[in-house]
């Protein structure tokens, strides 16, 4: 699923969301609050729901298996998005 982001726009994992890594798995941070160096990039207690705290391209999987839901919603334009699929066909949800 391809959206159009801007500053507004805001990423919604489900709350159980802890953690986020890369494809390969090899590298982790906290979800939403990223508290270590992830993707090349220190982020120091950043909210990396948001769009616009990202420096630069850079993929976050939610370490998430148990729920069938992932959103996104521009703030500005007080609309959104959302896919649901059963986690146990479509586990994967990306931002």
């Amino acid at each position: 699923m391809a959206v159009h982001t801007n500053e507004n726009y805001q990423i919604i994992f489900p709350p159980s969301t802890q953690w986020v890594t890369h494809h390969a798995k090899r590298e982790f941070t906290t979800w939403p609050i990223a508290t270590q160096p992830y993707g090349g990039v220190n982020w120091d207690h950043v909210d990396v729901s948001w769009y616009k705290n990202h420096q630069t391209a850079n993929s976050m999987f939610a370490w998430n298996y148990t729920d069938d839901f992932y959103a996104g919603y521009d703030h500005g334009k007080q609309a959104g998005i959302m896919s649901v699929a059963d986690h146990h066909v479509v586990p994967g949800k990306k931002f």
